[in-house]
């Protein structure tokens, strides 16, 4: 695949990038009999990309090693992961995602950064993407609703403001909410909280895959999103994501 200019390396892998990829994948091999396609991030390929690039891995070319970069492997189709043999890496150190961020990011400042290495949690697509959508103030009014709930509506009113009609921009920052170091730990103890946790992540991700199939309304569906988090604090609320 040619390789992405500078302002392109953040953004979705296209399906014409796949299918150049996949012309240049058929020309006879000269420096040797293997070649290898090196796909980052796969997991930010657009739907149109992924079947395309679906062809290829159900029947690759002779000599033909595919490697994808997940950033976050869940977000990959199942058609895909099934073809593949996953090999985890190590979490990069704060520092590094810092000197990453400073190299890739440099308009960030320390207060994005430092919001974006937690939310990271290690990963450098995750914390590349948390600046490139500047998802600081979001982050915190997330966090805030999972340690405090909301009880009259103030904070999900603010996240409204935030978001206003750029709700996909958020579908990213959705579960990482949940799981990340930065969660409530008493929310985390006992079978109660545990299951809150686990069902309001199960409604966020189902929530979070109808986004770009949905012409959801935009105030509504920020009030869903702060339902979900604040029903992790408060089982009245959890008891809405049944209903």
């Amino acid at each position: 695949m040619p390789r992405a200019k500078p302002a392109e390396l953040k953004r979705n892998l296209t399906v014409d990038q796949i299918r150049v990829m996949q012309r240049r994948s058929t020309t006879r091999l000269t420096l040797g009999d293997k070649r290898a396609i090196i796909i980052d991030p796969a997991d930010d390929m657009e739907t149109s990309a992924v079947n395309a690039l679906l062809k290829s891995l159900e029947e690759p070319p002779v000599g033909t090693y595919f490697l994808l970069i997940a950033h976050q492997p869940g977000k990959l189709l199942p058609t895909i992961r099934s073809r593949c043999r996953i090999l985890r890496f190590a979490q990069m150190t704060p520092q590094q995602i810092d000197a990453l961020l400073m190299r890739d990011m440099p308009e960030a400042d320390a207060d994005l950064r430092h919001a974006a290495i937690a939310a990271s949690q290690g990963s450098p697509g995750v914390a590349l993407s948390f600046v490139e959508h500047r998802l600081a103030v979001l982050h915190d009014l997330m966090v805030r609703i999972l340690r405090e709930g909301d009880r009259n509506f103030e904070l999900r009113g603010e996240l409204a403001k935030e978001m206003g009609t750029r709700p996909r921009a958020t579908n990213r920052r959705l579960r990482w909410s949940l799981r990340g170091p930065r969660s409530p730990p008493n929310c985390r103890s006992g079978r109660n909280g545990q299951l809150r946790i686990i069902e309001a992540h199960g409604a966020l991700t189902k929530l979070s895959a109808q986004m770009p199939i949905y012409n959801f309304d935009p105030g509504l569906l920020v009030m869903e999103i702060g339902g979900l988090l604040a029903s992790v604090m408060s089982p009245r609320e959890a008891a809405q994501i049944h209903s």
